[in-house]
């Protein structure tokens, strides 16, 4: 809901999971993505025509995977499309999706041929600590629930979210393990979004960008929420300056739909927001410094009950609505 602009910080994470992808494994029957690629290529190769009247074009789609292997895996989103077209037109949609090959109709596509070798399933579990680092413990699709990291009893971690792919892994296999393709989701987002394309990207290289939602309250219904008391009157307006945007995320995720069941939330910063002046806040900061020396952003999430700086709406669920109503009834700046 709110992106992050990739700094040189969070290019040295993407760089960081690229040097330390799977090291992890200690299996001995662990094949390294670029070694079971090769063995892929291999296999078509050996059966040819057998395998598909297409087989050589198979092949060069591997060995394109496999000769940019290092570049792909930390591509930016603005390259993902010139990416595609340059080195991986050799096959289509339909090519890629396809069930048909080795002389019969299989259970798995070709696509997920790739997924398979590049390991996709392993890549949440490394991508883990990373989204650690960036303070990403929502998801980035609706920021109502928590998409957290989960770990046992021997440290290791094991999930607690589902990992969506910005870019489709059936007609972008070649991403399926990619840095910048993939975001953390709740179960209810990642369903809603399927296999179908969406307009927003975690990240962006346009600072301009960072913030293309916004939440605010009615202000009619504020008016009438003051005269009988009742959240429910509270009515919260979802929009964005990018009107494309705006209409693919509500087909996608229908957040109009899903933020109607927060008007107590809503409700809440409406009090605060009459209750809490600039002298009643200065005394709290008084008050409460030597509890939190030297940490504006705890005092302020003590006196206000969310995080107040844009830059951590993912730590929380529902911090993206408080903010924006908060600054909205200018509670916060």
């Amino acid at each position: 809901m709110r992106r992050i602009f990739i700094t040189e910080e969070i290019q040295s994470f993407a760089e960081e999971y690229k040097t330390e992808l799977f090291s992890g494994h200690k299996r001995a029957d662990f094949i390294k993505p670029e070694d079971g690629l090769r063995q892929l290529i291999d296999e078509i190769t050996e059966k040819g025509n057998a395998w598909s009247k297409d087989w050589e074009s198979y092949v060069k789609y591997l060995q394109a995977i496999l000769d940019n292997y290092s570049e792909i895996i930390t591509l930016h989103p603005s390259e993902f499309r010139p990416y595609k077209a340059q080195k991986f037109s050799m096959l289509n949609d339909g090519q890629l999706k396809s069930k048909e090959w080795g002389g019969a109709k299989n259970t798995v596509s070709f696509s997920d041929m790739i997924l398979k070798v590049m390991h996709y399933s392993d890549a949440r579990k490394e991508l883990m600590p990373y989204f650690e680092k960036m303070g990403i413990r929502t998801c980035v699709y609706c920021n109502a629930q928590y998409a957290n990291t989960v770990y046992d009893e021997d440290g290791c971690p094991v999930g607690g979210f589902e990992l969506d792919h910005f870019y489709p892994k059936d007609a972008y296999p070649f991403l399926c393990i990619s840095f910048f393709n993939l975001q953390p989701s709740c179960g209810v987002c990642n369903k809603w979004k399927g296999d179908k394309s969406c307009e927003f990207n975690l990240y962006t290289e346009d600072f301009t960008k960072i913030n293309p939602f916004e939440f605010s309250l009615d202000k009619q219904s504020i008016i009438h929420y003051m005269l009988i008391q009742s959240p429910e009157t509270l009515k919260i307006l979802f929009n964005s300056s990018d009107p494309v945007l705006l209409q693919n995320y509500e087909e996608l995720f229908h957040t109009s739909l899903l933020y109607k069941n927060f008007g107590i939330e809503a409700e809440q910063i409406v009090w605060r927001s009459k209750i809490n002046n600039s002298f009643f806040n200065d005394q709290l900061v008084k008050q409460f410094q030597k509890l939190f020396p030297g940490k504006s952003a705890e005092i302020n999430r003590f006196i206000y009950g969310f995080y107040t700086d844009k830059s951590d709406i993912h730590k929380q669920p529902l911090t993206k609505l408080k903010q924006d109503i908060a600054r909205q009834l200018k509670l916060i700046k």
